[in-house]
């Protein structure tokens, strides 16, 4: 039987935030993109309260899930993959045909083993922002890609 530290986890066995890996599905082209901060990997579920008969505490019953926007970060790179899937969605737009896609977003360690990944379902790029470009500013070019999606889970 585990001891309680072996189960709440002992600091090495913490993951560190470095990078991470994103893989489409074959219906966005497939392909993978790293990148170096990942936010919005988070489900929240309102609270709707019930009073029943004559009882003076409310009951407490989980509404429907809600998903926050997964917003990524990285260093413009070569590789044109990923962007290729933001533009077909960008291009496609108006015409109502999004390539929606599922995919998963890796926390990975210093040798590329994932640590820790989430799957996202149904998702779409619904924001793209390039680099700020500075002459005065030596720092790295970013681009940031804000994708809306319908489910999110932990693997």
């Amino acid at each position: 039987m585990a001891t309680a530290q072996e189960q709440a986890g002992t600091p090495d066995s913490f993951a560190v935030n470095g990078r991470f890996k994103i893989t489409l599905d074959d219906s966005a082209g497939g392909g993978e993109a790293w990148f170096h901060e990942a936010s919005g990997l988070e489900m929240t579920m309102d609270t709707l309260e019930y009073r029943q008969g004559g009882e003076q505490n409310p009951r407490k019953l989980p509404g429907p899930p809600k998903y926050t926007n997964i917003v990524l970060t990285r260093g413009i790179t070569t590789s044109k993959k990923f962007f290729e899937w933001v533009k077909k969605c960008a291009n496609n737009a108006a015409a109502g045909d999004i390539t929606r896609a599922g995919g998963t977003i890796a926390l990975v360690d210093q040798t590329g083993a994932d640590i820790i990944a989430w799957t996202f379902e149904r998702g779409f790029p619904c924001r793209y922002e390039g680099p700020r470009i500075s002459a005065a500013d030596g720092g790295l070019a970013l681009e940031r890609i804000e994708i809306a999606h319908e489910g999110l889970k932990i693997v």
